[in-house]
């Protein structure tokens, strides 16, 4: 897309497109401002990972509020200790948007393709 104009290459991040975890970023006091893929290093931001495994953890609530009390209280042992634990987790959760995501883009793309 961006030989087409839509991204800008010149910025150092992307924001993450996780319209699906409204719930959860609000939740967490986070908007899309905070979700971002950073470009030169390939860093994701906290935040992602937060959202994401504050979704994860719904599945146990007393989990998840735990979590959200760690993050809440700025209580980054706490975090770190959940991140660790649920890591697989997290990241099979964020591999499955990033490739629907792309999935979507060649599609679109394609889509794009046959209208020219």
């Amino acid at each position: 897309f961006a030989k087409y104009g839509f991204v800008d290459e010149t910025s150092p991040a992307s924001f993450c497109k996780m319209m699906d975890k409204r719930k959860e970023m609000e939740a967490l006091g986070y908007d899309f401002s905070n979700l971002l893929f950073y470009k030169d290093t390939g860093d994701i931001s906290p935040e992602v990972w937060d959202v994401v495994l504050y979704g994860i953890l719904a599945q146990d609530p007393s989990l998840q509020q735990g979590f959200y009390e760690a993050c809440m209280s700025g209580d980054a042992d706490t975090k770190t200790s959940y991140h660790q634990q649920y890591f697989p987790y997290s990241l099979e959760a964020l591999k499955a948007h990033v490739n629907g995501f792309l999935k979507e883009v060649d599609q679109l793309s394609a889509k794009a393709r046959t209208k020219t």
